[in-house]
């Protein structure tokens, strides 16, 4: 009689919400890792077109130039921030993601853990039975 583990489905369904806690983590972190990488390259915008607009002062730029250029440092410093607020609302979602992936780790593991006792008591009713046999076998050996 082959082992059978009751709560099998169970098992499995708590497998699956794991995978899919761990994949909604991969792709927080991912998409953190993106947002950081746009706010860097703002960075980098940043520092040449103030670079620009300082040389740009230092040949004399007229009225409108002058406003242009401003507009489009101010409109790089809000990326910057919009991006700030991005990475921090989504390091937000990663904590809350990781404590949910954790839980979900955490009941799967529950499950496993009592499977493999399960197991085990099996296993040994199973070998407890065995040498039954084998001890009944030798003891009608014996009578003979």
């Amino acid at each position: 009689m082959p082992f059978e583990f009751s709560l099998r489905s169970l098992l499995r369904l708590r497998r699956v919400q794991e995978q899919r806690e761990r994949m909604r983590l991969a792709l927080l972190n991912s998409s953190r890792a993106r947002a950081r990488n746009e706010r860097d390259e703002a960075d980098r915008q940043a520092v040449l077109g103030f670079e620009t607009f300082d040389q740009k002062l230092q040949a004399g730029l007229s009225g409108a130039e002058f406003h242009l250029e401003r507009v489009s440092l101010q409109l790089l410093a809000k990326r910057r921030r919009d991006l700030e607020a991005l990475i921090e609302a989504l390091n937000l979602q990663m904590q809350k993601q990781v404590e949910v992936f954790g839980e979900s780790q955490k009941k799967r593991k529950v499950l496993e853990s009592l499977r493999e006792r399960q197991l085990k008591a099996f296993e040994l009713i199973q070998n407890r039975r065995e040498q039954q046999r084998v001890d009944d076998l030798f003891a009608r050996r014996i009578k003979r």
